[in-house]
Order: structure tokens, then C-alpha cells, then sequence
């Protein structure tokens, strides 16, 4: 006699193994979660089939048929609790977005950082050069600014940078804010 073709709930129960073992084999998965899942794809395929075999025997009963039918069943839930809404995948999504926000930022920091240092020190050079020979420029925040812009603006446009007014205001103040607190 030809060995019986598995039947409906058999062949479920091993694509839900399929894809509890593809989960398993991921390279981020935690080695509780491969754990957990491996043990419960073997505990559904073994009770499946240990219920099946009970079905198809001619004796109506068997007291262990309950048994198996609640071990696939709680393997099957913990399957689909671990592959459906799938834990695993959500946390490899967060860690993966995160990874490539930080990503960005760095090249977003690297990219700015130099810019801004080369700003300040140049602003500071061009503004501590002014106060040596005029020192009564040393609190007078406006005055300095009007006084080193076209310069500091020289100086940057050598480096191909930019500065609005503004900026170099902000960047005089903290100075005299700096020196008057230290």
C-alpha cells in the first residue's frame, strides 16, 4: 500500500513550520526567538501527525487525541504569534530605521560641523585682530559687527562660505558673552 498523502491540516502545519523555520534563520533573530520558534514548528508537525494517525484509526476513540489537539494548537498560537504580527520583524524594522536616521545624521553632522567651526574661527580671528587695535570695540556688539563684516565676509568667500549679518552678530555676541563671563 502507497504511504497516504498528508491531508489538509498536515500540509498546514508544515508551511507554518516553513515559515517559523525562514523566520528562525534570520541573522538578526535573538537566539530565545529561534528557540522558541524551531520547538514550536516540531511541536505542530509531531501533533498534527499524531492526530491524524488517531483520525484515520478505526477505533472511535483515544484518549490522547485531546492532547495532541491542544499542543498543535498551542504551537500553531505561538507560530502565529511570533511570525503574523510577527515581533521579530517589527523590531528589525525600528532598529533598521533607526540605524539609517543615524546614518543620515551623521553625514548630515559631518557635512555641517566643518562649515560652522571654519565660520566661528574666522569670525573670531577677524574679530579679535579688531578689538586688539580697538579696544573700546571689546562690548560693543554692533559696532564690531559693522566694523569686521566685510572683512569676515573676504575671508570666507576665500573658503567658499557665506555669512548673513546675522550670523555674524550671533557669533560676535557669543564671543563678548564668552569673555565677559570667563
Amino acid at each position: 500500500m502507497a504511504p497516504r498523502k498528508p491531508g489538509p491540516a498536515m500540509t498546514f502545519a508544515r508551511k507554518l513550520a516553513e515559515l517559523a523555520e525562514s523566520v528562525a534563520a534570520h541573522s538578526s533573530a535573538k537566539f530565545a526567538e529561534k528557540q522558541a520558534l524551531l520547538e514550536a514548528a516540531e511541536e505542530l508537525v509531531n501533533a498534527v501527525a499524531e492526530l491524524e494517525s488517531t483520525f484515520r484509526k478505526s477505533e472511535p476513540f483515544d484518549p490522547n487525541a485531546p492532547v495532541h489537539l491542544w499542543v498543535s494548537l498551542a504551537a500553531a498560537f505561538r507560530i502565529g504569534g511570533r511570525t503574523l504580527r510577527d515581533p521579530f520583524r517589527e523590531r528589525v524594522e525600528r532598529e533598521t530605521k533607526k540605524a539609517i536616521m543615524d546614518t543620515r545624521m551623521e553625514h548630515v553632522r559631518a557635512g555641517k560641523e566643518p562649515k560652522s567651526k571654519k565660520l566661528g574661527d574666522v569670525i573670531q580671528r577677524v574679530a579679535e585682530d579688531t578689538w586688539r587695535q580697538n579696544p573700546e570695540l571689546r562690548e560693543r556688539i554692533g559696532k564690531t559687527v559693522s566694523r569686521i563684516a566685510p572683512t569676515v565676509e573676504q575671508e570666507l568667500k576665500k573658503c567658499g562660505l557665506r555669512a548673513a549679518t546675522r550670523t555674524i552678530h550671533f557669533h560676535v555676541s557669543e564671543l563678548i558673552k564668552s569673555r565677559t563671563a570667563g
